[in-house]
């Protein structure tokens, strides 16, 4: 039985779990066990001779892990105030391609303020002239 045959080990060793345990302590209390059980994880299946330093290594960055866990989350509302013409009906629509990037020649209308969404329906004239008329 080579080395590479050799099976991973379950366990990390006591200096890397001493330093995720470090690492851990110095995150929030709210993302402490999650971090804790996936960085054991991340250790587990790593060889054993690059454990310690991949411990170390999150160790280094556990204040820049902190820092963003203690962010409040980025998220994006619609505005909350509505411009006096779109309140009325009175809409600026733009026409836009669509973001589908297989179906480009299709198009919709945004209001450029509101951000309205309308769908327009367009119909191929081609399909209207090669069908002799008829609808099929």
């Amino acid at each position: 039985m080579t080395a590479r045959d050799e099976p991973l080990t379950t366990r990390p060793g006591p200096l890397s779990s001493g330093l995720i345990v470090v690492t851990c302590r110095l995150l929030p209390a709210h993302a402490r066990d999650r971090y804790y059980d996936e960085f054991r994880a991340d250790l587990c299946y790593l060889p054993w001779t690059t454990r310690t330093a991949h411990a170390a290594g999150l160790l280094l960055a556990a204040l820049s892990l902190r820092r963003a866990l203690q962010e409040p989350p980025m998220t994006t509302t619609a505005p909350t105030n509505v411009y006096w013409k779109c309140r009325i009906g009175k809409h600026h629509y733009q026409t836009v391609n669509d973001d589908n990037p297989e179906n480009r020649r299709s198009t919709h209308l945004e209001c450029t303020r509101c951000l309205k969404f309308k769908e327009t329906n367009e119909y191929e004239k081609a399909t209207w002239v090669r069908n002799g008329g008829l609808m099929g």
